[in-house]
């Protein structure tokens, strides 16, 4: 792995630290008093939003997804490098899509 990958990754885990202690704190009451109606249609736009992810990389060809996700917003694919022009590896792959698509994936 090269050291400006591992430097990039550091930075995205600087940046993405995870939540304050003092909104932890709230999420109980916010959660008590979130109407049910919110939850329903927040997870009926994930349900969406990741069926059509699923189904556009099905359609890219030399990326499979061997699992579709079924508690999360988070997909694990399969790049089949030779099928691909111009790609040496995973992590030439990633760089490549940001660049060209401003896509951040990271290698599995």
């Amino acid at each position: 792995m090269s050291p400006k990958f591992i430097e990039r990754i550091k930075k995205y885990c600087d940046i993405n630290g995870g939540p304050a202690t003092f909104i932890q704190a709230a999420v109980p009451e916010i959660v008590r008093q979130t109407q049910e109606v919110f939850f329903r249609k927040t997870i009926n736009i994930l349900k969406q939003t990741s069926d059509i992810c699923y189904q556009k990389l099905e359609d890219i060809e030399g990326i499979t997804c061997p699992t579709k996700p079924k508690g999360a917003m988070a997909f694990m694919v399969k790049v089949n490098i030779s099928r691909m022009k111009d790609i040496s590896d995973d992590i030439d792959f990633c760089f490549k899509l940001a660049k060209e698509e401003s896509v951040i994936i990271l290698p599995g």
